[in-house]
């Protein structure tokens, strides 16, 4: 560098050599400091001119500074470092792959598990299976064990080996690379016939090399094509009503083994009545007044190659005309589930009868539901078609309804007969003869009569809950000659039931005052022209007999009528829709362990000078509707419209009317 020169003395011009060895250049931060050094000190622009000139000057010239270039980066050097780094680390992880790969943990190939057997079967008939397993693993497998889950519709006979457990499971032990074993299952099928089941053989293992165990499942299905179970049906082919008639059903084990649970069905037309049968069948003691209910035989033991017998006794009712179908069927009970086998059917024509009979009541000859406090209308039909004078006929009308053997469900004192056909009765029998009817002493060819009457239901249940609560009716009749021949027959029509609703009843009141003299509402009362008054509406659902489910209770408010919002709700939900003004009550169920349920609600009115001298309605109509649960009706209730009469509510008496407002 240059010596400093002292203050305010002028620096000769110096001559500058061609060649000069370049200077290290000053940093900025120094350049600027020295300037304004010099600056300060007074030196003239020219001196700090050559100084910035001897600065920036290169190589003899001074560079372009009206432009800037940045100088290149060698990025493809950067690049192939960036290469050879992101290579050592891959060949490092390769070659601790390569290092450790001997001590990695092997895939295990596991266990090779199958069921070999047919795929179709003839129930009844003996079958083998075999569940095969085998190690495919190059290591031993330890706690082998496989289990056989069978469908109950399969009777085992044999197996081998034998189970370890009950539950059909064998447990195995260790089983080495490459070996193998099976196990044999001797079965027959009990299934229901053109059905299918499945097999399934569940294993679990452990491979030598792993701590945790590992499953394998296999599935067959079979399909029962037909069954050794044999069945024949043999009965009348004509009949006529009256007529007694026996069907006799044969079934047959063809099979080696002894079958169990056998079960026999009968499914009968509606027009034919049961009265006995060879040997008794199930619930014929608990049914007795519902005869198509008895039509089940149950065989505990059925030993093989041998044949059953059952014998049925009955007639067809007088609307049993035409071809009767009955439907007979065989099967295994599995755990009270039904499983066919066979099933054949008897045809029997029921010709026309001497005297058709009919009974209709409520307007049908079929099942019925009814409830209490209901009427029966009766109307029973006769008709003499038998082309010759009759004599000597008897009707009767048969009405059993005693569920628990003392009390009726009927009301006998009620019992309105007409005044020219008088009848007697006797115990739950309507009784019409020559004594009391004359037209019965001789009924002439063609001749037809109708008999009318009814008879109410009670209206409310009675003192016992229990038993069935029915009603079963039927009518008969008996004929001691038929032209010159005697007759001696005996024709009825077929029994009809009526099932009771559930005594399921729907209660509405309005209130001012509650039943201890308190206010529930507010404003004047009686009501008045432009003043509010508010008013509380209750619903009241009872029942006893029968579960009710998807309990709905609505009701619409006038227009002039406001919802407050005030509610009181014990279960349930009460709803309010104002685009609709819609009140709404809803219950999923009210089981038989609550008698009854109430919510209550509060509403407002404003009279206007048109409501003077005028009750006002509260709501509109109030409807309740619900489903009985064990006879599947709908049960509706209607209710009449509250007003502010509020016929309830005794301290309200005479202040329902709009008045004119105090002035």
């Amino acid at each position: 560098m240059k010596s400093k020169n002292k203050k305010n003395a002028k620096q000769p011009k110096k001559e500058m050599p061609e060649k000069k060895t370049r200077k290290k250049p000053l940093g900025q931060e120094k350049i600027i400091k020295k300037t304004l050094k010099r600056l300060k000190g007074g030196k003239p622009q020219e001196t700090i001119g050559e100084e910035l000139k001897e600065i920036y000057e290169e190589g003899g010239k001074i560079p372009d500074m009206s432009r800037l270039e940045r100088r290149r980066k060698r990025w493809w050097l950067m690049s192939i470092f960036i290469l050879l780094f992101l290579a050592s680390i891959a060949a490092a992880v390769y070659a601790g792959w390569v290092f450790w790969k001997p001590w990695e943990k092997p895939q295990s190939q596991g266990l090779n598990l199958e069921i070999l057997g047919p795929t179709q079967v003839v129930n009844g008939e003996p079958v083998i299976f075999n569940i095969k397993y085998q190690n495919l693993d190059e290591v031993p497998m330890a706690n082998l064990e496989i289990q056989a889950n069978l469908p109950q519709e399969l009777v085992v006979l044999e197996l081998t080996p034998e189970p370890t457990t009950q539950n059909n499971t064998w447990s195995l032990g260790s089983l080495g690379p490459g070996q193998d074993g099976e196990i044999k299952l001797k079965v027959y099928f009990q299934g229901e016939i053109k059905n299918s089941l499945n097999l399934q053989a569940l294993a679990t293992y452990r491979p030598a090399n792993f701590s945790s165990d590992f499953q394998e499942i296999e599935t067959l299905s079979v399909f029962a094509k037909e069954s050794l179970v044999g069945i024949e049906v043999s009965g009348p082919s004509k009949a006529i009503p009256g007529e007694d008639v026996e069907y006799e059903v044969k079934f047959k084990n063809t099979s080696e083994y002894e079958y169990t649970d056998m079960e026999i069905q009968a499914v009968y037309p509606d027009s034919f009545i049961y009265i006995s049968s060879e040997p008794v069948p199930l619930g014929e003691a608990q049914s007795s007044d519902v005869p198509q209910a008895v039509n089940r035989w149950i065989f505990e033991k059925f030993a093989t190659n041998t044949e059953e017998i059952i014998k049925i006794r009955g007639n067809f009712s007088s609307q049993g005309q035409g071809l009767q179908n009955l439907t007979f069927k065989v099967g295994f009970n599995k755990n009270n589930q039904f499983n066919l086998q066979k099933e054949k059917v008897a045809q029997t024509e029921v010709l026309a009868g001497d005297l058709v009979l009919h009974l209709f009541i409520n307007g049908s000859e079929t099942n019925q539901n009814i409830n209490f406090g209901e009427n029966l209308r009766f109307s029973l039909t006769y008709d003499n078609t038998s082309g010759e004078e009759m004599e000597n006929v008897e009707l009767k009308v048969h009405i059993e309804s005693d569920p628990n053997g003392s009390e009726k469900l009927v009301d006998w004192d009620a019992l309105d007969l007409p005044e020219n056909m008088p009848a007697q009765v006797s115990g739950e029998t309507i009784v019409w003869n020559k004594d009391n009817l004359e037209g019965l002493e001789k009924i002439e060819v063609g001749a037809q009569g109708v008999i009318d009457f009814f008879m109410p239901v009670v209206s409310a249940p009675l003192s016992s809950l229990d038993g069935a609560y029915e009603i079963n009716i039927w009518a008969e009749a008996r004929v001691d000659k038929i032209g010159d021949m005697a007759a001696e027959r005996e024709i009825q029509t077929t029994p009809v039931t009526f099932a009771m609703n559930t005594d399921f009843d729907f209660q509405t009141i309005g209130r001012y005052f509650d039943e201890d003299g308190e206010a529930l509402g507010f404003g004047p009362l009686p009501p008045q022209v432009d003043e509010t008054t508010g008013y509380h509406i209750f619903w009241t659902i009872t029942n006893s007999l029968h579960e009710i489910q998807n309990i709905r209770v609505t009701t619409e408010l006038p227009q002039d009528v406001a919802w407050t919002g005030r509610t009181d709700v014990t279960a349930g939900d009460l709803t309010y829709d104002e685009s609709t003004r819609t009140v709404a009550w809803s219950i999923n169920r009210l089981p038989t362990s609550i008698n009854d349920i109430t919510v209550s609600f509060e509403v407002s009115i404003k009279p206007d000078e048109n409501d003077l001298g005028t009750f006002v309605n509260l709501t509109t109509e109030n409807n309740v509707e619900a489903r009985d649960q064990k006879t599947g009706d709908t049960l509706l209730i209607l209710r009449e419209p509250i007003l502010t009469d509020l016929p309830s509510d005794d301290l309200t008496k005479g202040k329902g009317v709009v008045v004119e407002g105090e002035e």
